[in-house]
Parts: C-alpha cells; structure tokens; sequence
C-alpha cells in the first residue's frame, strides 16, 4: 500500500480506495506477467510498467510495495533455506503444517485464515485434476483466494500488533477496510463457483463444497467486522 502504512487521519473509506488501488495492481501485474515472464528483472519491468498508469503509481517506486503480487514459482529453485520461517518476514504460515502456535491461532482473524487456505489448497488440487475450467477462470479464483489470505494475514498481524505495548497500533478504520474488502472478495468467489455449477456433475459437486466454505467464512468475517464496529462506537 502507498504511502505511510498508519495514517490517522484515513477514514475506512479512504483505506478501501486504497485497497482498491493495490487490487489494480495485482490486475496489472497478472496482465504484464505474460509479456515478461522469464525475462531478467522481470518484476523491475513490470513495474515501469505499472508507474505509467497515475491511477496505480507508487510514490517511490519500492516493489516491496505492491501488495500480494502472485506468487509464480519461478524462484524456488535459488533458495536454499527451505526450513527458515518467513512467518515474520512475508507473512506465510504454516496453515497447513499443523504448527502450534498460540498467539497468532487466538487472533479473531485466525479462523477464517486457516479455513481460506484449506478452500484455496483443495481448489488447487482439484482444478489440477480436470481440464473443464479454462486457465483464466483456475487464475480468477486463485487470486481472489490470494488477496484474501494476504489480508487476512494483516488483519491478524494488526491485532498482534495491538497486544504490544511497543508496537504500532492500526487505525481501526483500516482493520474495517480490510474486512469490507474480504468480503468483496468472497461476493466475487461465489459468483465464480455459481458460474461453474453447470459444467457438469463433478464441477457442481465441488463447487457446492467450496461455495458452503466460503460462506461459513464469510460469517467469520462479518462477526469481526461486527465487533469493530462495536469497537467504534465505544471510542
């Protein structure tokens, strides 16, 4: 996100413009790919590219700016450290590794973190095993899962962040923002799974599953946004 990451004065409305900027990005980003996949200094030249349009230009041109920007693969054979916890780093959990950890599993945000990785890894398996979904429709969702983990991961950072006395405090606006936006993002995920339901029996089959995951946690969602709320009207 551009500019300062804590900016008081941001009501949620200007953290979800914000938020929607980022989402440009990723569109840009996903658009450019292609263009200059495999090339040196590809993510560099994707965003030259990107700091033409106005509507999405960062104001220093840092990369570690562009939020959630996807995630191809094409490095992991330079790094070695395979064993090395990037939880602090990048954001990645270990959802799946069936890790103890206390302080991030009791964040509110945690639940639906964890039910939105298993969703994303069981689609990923799935549309790896059909052909009846085109490549364009595997990426849409696989995005939309993407950015949701990425806030969602904020969202429990933001509230860690509230346990340390030392630590930076996020507005509350901003930690609706992101509420909202995950929301948005579910709308999207259903509407996507709906379209998919006449391509078949097996296709219908899943996309009921996943359609029934992602309303149970969208009601997660709804209930922080809730206590927010709540949280709002008390300060």
């Amino acid at each position: 996100m551009d500019g300062d990451f804590l900016q008081d004065h941001f009501t949620e409305f200007d953290w979800e413009k914000e938020l929607r900027r980022d989402d440009g990005r990723i569109r840009a980003y996903l658009k450019l790919l292609p263009k200059y996949q495999d090339l040196p200094d590809e993510d560099k030249r994707i965003l030259q590219e990107i700091q033409k349009d106005p509507a999405l230009r960062l104001s220093d041109g840092d990369t570690e700016l562009l939020c959630a920007l996807p995630y191809d693969g094409s490095d992991d054979d330079d790094e070695g450290d395979e064993n090395e916890d990037h939880a602090g780093d990048d954001g990645v959990r270990s959802l799946l590794a069936g890790e103890d950890d206390p302080a991030w599993e009791s964040t509110r945000a945690s639940e639906f973190y964890k039910e939105t990785g298993l969703l994303a890894r069981n689609f990923v398996i799935f549309s790896s095993q059909q052909e009846l979904m085109t490549e364009k429709e595997v990426m849409v969702i696989i995005d939309l899962y993407g950015k949701m983990l990425s806030m969602s991961n904020e969202l429990i950072d933001m509230e860690l962040s509230l346990r340390d006395p030392d630590g930076e405090h996020p507005p509350l606006s901003l930690r609706i923002a992101y509420c909202k936006r995950i929301l948005s993002d579910i709308n999207d995920l259903l509407g996507a799974f709906i379209q998919m339901e006449g391509k078949g029996e097996m296709l219908f089959a899943f996309s009921r599953i996943q359609t029934s995951g992602l309303n149970h946690v969208r009601n997660g969602v709804v209930n922080l946004l809730l206590d927010l709320r709540k949280e709002e009207k008390c300060s």
